[in-house]
């Protein structure tokens, strides 16, 4: 259709968006900030091809967003966060993300004729938990310990998981990023690198786009080891959108803006750990190195993936390869 939006798109369509337009998918997400209604609740659609982008559909502008449509919406949120590590995206979006929330308990709250005054979280929902677990990382992200905590009180209430916030738990995945188990958490600065071998499949070799930066991925498995290389092509550490005017701050509370961590400076990749497939030995052995200079971590197996831990951060620019052997 002619819908302008991006909660009802692919995560293949968002990820090419937001990896190769970013001015553009800043845009479209200050749109929907600009848009929201006073209620916290997000709108399904911001205009089309036929009105004025920007300007909801005159039968649908007051068409919120589903469950369904609000949680895919906050994981683009977190997971551009965990690909960029971009504090002023965090800082703009943030307020938009926890109003939208607040919403979404205020409204099911209501639903189940919880009054909202003396018990803020209620009891009993029939809700989608993803929305929640990717709220929460934005909270603890920012600082905001008062809202991370009612959002897991909410969640153990009514019998919903609380997540580990781990990368595993990233939505918007490619078939791509999926086929070389490639995942990136930039403000934790750990990577995950594991591919999937498939059949008599011995040998992985794909492309990495990121919107900070490109990178490419060799992958190997033999009867005894298992070799992997993560190499840097090109940076592109230029701001990700255009801010504009914004209105009156959506948040019931006000929030401290989150200042960056270093964990992508100028055209710069820190790294403190990477996730890794398991290899043949039941402690785990990793061997990296960065050229011929090894770099030393310590390694923990847990389930099936190994968890390496830099003894001191690892700083990787342009045209430099990160290369590991996995026994």
């Amino acid at each position: 259709g002619s819908e302008l939006g991006l909660s009802g798109q692919s995560p293949e369509s968002i990820e090419a968006l937001s990896t190769f337009y970013p001015g553009l998918f800043g845009k479209l997400l200050i749109q929907y900030e600009l848009n929201q209604f006073a209620t916290g609740q997000l709108p399904e659609f911001l205009g089309s091809l036929d009105e004025v982008i920007g300007k909801p559909n005159k039968d649908q502008s007051d068409k919120s967003m589903s469950v369904e449509s609000l949680s895919r919406w906050i994981h683009l949120v977190a997971d551009y966060y965990r690909l960029t590590g971009d504090t002023q995206f965090l800082n703009r979006f943030y307020p938009v993300v926890k109003h939208a929330v607040e919403s979404y308990i205020r409204s099911n709250s209501a639903k189940a004729g919880v009054d909202t005054s003396k018990q803020p979280i209620p009891t009993t929902i029939g809700a989608d938990n993803t929305q929640l677990e990717a709220a929460n990382y934005l909270a603890s992200q920012i600082g905001d310990k008062s809202f991370s905590g009612e959002l897991e009180k909410f969640q153990k209430a009514n019998g919903l998981l609380v997540a580990d916030l781990s990368l595993s738990n990233r939505f918007g995945l490619s078939e791509l990023s999926n086929y070389i188990g490639f995942n990136l958490d930039v403000p934790g600065g750990t990577l995950r690198l594991v591919p999937k071998f498939t059949g008599s499949e011995r040998v992985v070799r794909a492309p990495i786009f990121t919107p900070r930066f490109w990178a490419y991925v060799t992958a190997s498995t033999s009867l005894s080891i298992v070799r992997m290389s993560f190499r840097v092509d090109r940076f592109s550490p230029t701001a990700t959108y255009i801010p504009t005017a914004k209105r009156t701050a959506n948040s019931s509370a006000p929030i401290s803006p989150r200042t960056s961590n270093n964990s992508m400076v100028g055209s710069f990749l820190i790294l403190r750990s990477v996730i890794l497939p398991v290899g043949r030995e039941a402690v785990p052995s990793v061997q990296a190195s960065i050229g011929r200079a090894p770099v030393p971590g310590t390694a923990l197996r847990k389930g099936d993936i190994v968890v390496f831990t830099f003894d001191a951060p690892v700083q990787l620019t342009t045209g430099q390869r990160i290369d590991f052997v996995i026994r």
